[in-house]
């Protein structure tokens, strides 16, 4: 995506013209996301199947609290025992 285009975004974002330079503070950092994961009964227990992913802006607690809240609330509602987890970072197989 060119500069330019960041530059559209940052100002239609309402970003003031002093903070545009910096155009890390639209992106969440590698270190902030967090990755929601389950079991499968068709896959089988060993399973790493890909839930959703939390990354809200460059804060860590507030990704891996909602993440928490997901697999929490999943596990509640499952009728097949399946286990939900989360872990820091992007998707891994």
């Amino acid at each position: 995506m060119s500069k330019m285009k960041f530059l559209s975004i940052a100002m239609a974002l309402g970003v003031g013209a002093s903070s545009i330079t910096d155009l890390s503070i639209l992106f969440p950092s590698k270190e902030s996301v967090v990755t929601l994961y389950s079991e499968s009964d068709l896959l089988g227990a060993n399973a790493r199947v890909h839930v959703a992913t939390f990354d809200a802006y460059k804060d860590f607690e507030y990704n891996s609290g909602n993440c928490q809240i997901g697999a929490d609330l999943r596990m509640e509602t499952a009728t097949s025992g399946i286990k939900y987890w989360c872990e820091k970072g992007h998707f891994k197989e």
